[in-house]
């Protein structure tokens, strides 16, 4: 089943999308943080997130507004020294915390993202 067509026909973007680069060391042996890229993701369908798949998440997190993103682009969650992707949907901004591969289903992913804390 390839879901690429419901995506493009119920896509609310094109979004901002934040990618980070890993920071780099300087001359003086310290770190330096990347200024974050900022792309277009497009298309992009947004979910609330409810039901089992809030079940999921850690209960701490249960509090924090979280929304799934059906994208046909892979986000990045925050891995080593690599920052997570953030997005901006209704003019807040979102972390991403988990993706899903569904390539067998038209090249999508399925994201989670949390409110960034304002």
């Amino acid at each position: 089943m390839n879901l690429a067509p419901v995506i493009r026909s119920q896509s609310v973007g094109p979004l901002t999308l934040y990618r980070a680069e890993p920071p780099s060391q300087n001359e003086f042996g310290g770190y330096d943080e990347a200024e974050p890229e900022e792309l277009e993701l497009d298309p992009v369908a947004v979910h609330t997130l409810g039901g089992r798949d809030l079940e999921q998440l850690p209960e701490a997190d249960r509090n924090t507004e979280t929304i799934q993103l059906h994208t046909l682009e892979r986000l990045y969650v925050a891995d080593g020294d690599k920052a997570a992707d953030k997005v901006v949907y209704q003019d807040r901004t979102y972390r991403v915390i988990r993706v899903e591969d569904y390539s067998l289903a038209g090249g999508v992913w399925i994201s989670l993202a949390a409110l960034e804390e304002e």
